[in-house]
């Protein structure tokens, strides 16, 4: 039984897929990380301090 208003299948993961990627859009905003690839590969590496033991 097909009803009128379904779109075909993958469309609730479609929609899982945008939420996810708008949630990361805002959080990339709040942090001001670079949101493209691009931008990022321009960004000087953050140094957490967290090396391995030697």
């Amino acid at each position: 039984m097909t009803r009128a208003d379904d779109t075909g299948p993958g469309h609730e993961v479609r929609d899982i897929v945008d939420d996810l990627e708008r949630k990361v859009e805002r959080e990339r905003d709040e942090r001001d990380v670079p949101g493209s690839r691009s931008d990022r590969e321009d960004v000087e590496p953050v140094d957490t301090g967290d090396d391995a033991p030697d």
